[in-house]
């Protein structure tokens, strides 16, 4: 009995060895896309990280583009909302927290920010 308690120990030891958990201050890579200003870089960072309720150091910026927005809604119109039908200059970000991604635009200056879902 016991050295099957022995065995069944060292084999769990072994499993869990092998795993590793992956690391919350893993760097982030290089973005690539357009070069992206401060302003909605810290925006679409800051809004992303409060909705999802992770510090902003996890959240990774993946890519990013300067795009022009055909109206206020920044891409990403939500029903029953009124929106100003104006050209509105901002970016398209990616960006990835824990393995997953997603699709933020912000305005010139990251002062409104929108997730897209």
């Amino acid at each position: 009995m016991h050295s099957r308690c022995l065995l069944l120990s060292v084999l769990l030891a072994s499993l869990l060895a092998g795993c590793t958990w992956p690391s919350a201050s893993r760097p982030c890579p290089t973005p690539n896309g357009t070069h992206l200003p401060q302003g909605p870089r810290r925006g679409a960072v800051t809004h992303l990280a409060a909705a999802l309720g992770v510090p902003e150091a996890q959240v990774c910026v993946i890519a990013a583009e300067a795009v022009e927005w055909r109206d206020s809604s920044l891409g990403c119109p939500e029903p029953e909302m009124a929106y100003l039908t104006v050209i509105t200059p901002g970016y398209r970000i990616i960006l990835e927290v824990a393995g997953l991604r997603y699709e933020v635009h912000t305005n010139e200056t990251g002062r409104s920010v929108a997730v897209c879902e």
